[in-house]
């Protein structure tokens, strides 16, 4: 659970994800991270996390 709060958990496992081919998952876990990013004012990674998805 603590792992879905932490959007640059979310984020790794997304680039981690994406580089096993796992592209639907990796998709969730960056929209995650974006969505948690935005919720920290972090627009940055949340707007990099939107483009990665």
């Amino acid at each position: 659970m603590a792992e879905e709060k932490d959007p640059v958990k979310l984020h790794k496992t997304g680039n981690t994800l994406y580089e096993l081919g796992k592209y639907e998952e990796a998709i969730e876990n960056f929209l995650k991270a974006s969505e948690l990013y935005q919720k920290a004012n972090n627009f940055f990674d949340a707007a990099y996390s939107l483009f990665k998805a």
